[in-house]
């Protein structure tokens, strides 16, 4: 079965999972707004854990440190966590026991290995691009579930079969991001994002070259994906593009260039 296949005939059901009582659904539908309304109350919620207790797991920071923090070093997440309340003690960063700065993106972060690296860390380590998919698509599974439990602990209509929608970007017409994350009284807006993304501007008017917009390199790597007969080709160049490119433009490292829109 061709991933194509296999996402067609779990459109309807987390992928994760298999079960159909949480669906994403797009954004830009009826059901989709719905279910961001609710994404926006529970980072809302997310951050005032964080707010109250810096180290509270289900908290927003805490949840956004699994991915990845600014801390350059290992001795300085070490610091940083045992500072803020995210682990008792320094050690347990140095030991590897955190789940912190977790993504396969930071595995060379550990790379100087010094003998008290976990198995985890060491397979990370291993080869970050094959273990793309399946790092981040169970970090999606576990925030999905923080941000529903958060939602439940404040009894929150609508909470248990609450799932994150999906903003469908590869599409031309779609690639405006959703207003909510626009709007600077909403816990989903964040000023450190590109502000030509802040502004509303579409991926098919930001250029990334003369020749080309961020929407037309998207669609070119979907192809590059799809045309894939493994899953270590498959899941690399998918790591590269689209992931990487949308980490750029939401980044803002195509805001400057001279073809874009001025604001």
């Amino acid at each position: 079965m061709s991933f194509n296949q296999l996402a067609e005939r779990f459109s309807e059901a987390s992928m994760e999972t298999f079960d159909t009582s949480f669906v994403r659904h797009n954004v830009n539908t009826e059901a989709g707004q719905q279910a961001l309304k609710l994404y926006e109350t529970a980072v809302g919620l997310m951050k005032q854990r964080s707010a109250d207790n810096a180290g509270d797991p289900l908290g927003w920071n805490y949840q956004a440190g699994i991915h990845g923090t600014f801390e350059p070093d290992r001795q300085s997440l070490a610091t940083w966590a045992a500072t803020n309340g995210y682990v008792e003690s320094a050690d347990e960063v140095l030991l590897g026991n955190t789940a912190l700065m977790n993504c396969t993106h930071f595995a060379t972060m550990w790379g100087e290995d010094d003998g008290n690296s976990s198995p985890a860390v060491i397979s990370r380590q291993d080869d970050s691009g094959i273990n793309f998919l399946s790092w981040h698509r169970l970090y999606l599974q576990s925030f999905e579930e923080v941000a529903r439990t958060v939602l439940q602990a404040a009894g929150i209509q609508g909470a248990d079969t609450w799932a994150l929608p999906y903003w469908e970007y590869t599409k031309q017409g779609e690639d405006i991001i959703p207003e909510l994350f626009r709007n600077p009284s909403s816990p989903l807006h964040e000023a450190s994002r590109s502000v030509l993304i802040n502004e509303g501007i579409s991926l098919s008017e930001i250029l990334v070259d003369e020749r080309s917009s961020v929407i037309e390199l998207i669609q070119e790597g979907l192809n590059n994906v799809h045309r894939q007969t493994s899953f270590k080709s498959f899941n690399s160049l998918l790591n590269s593009n689209p992931h990487g490119v949308m980490h750029n433009v939401l980044g803002g490292y195509y805001d400057s260039f001279p073809g874009n829109p001025a604001l």
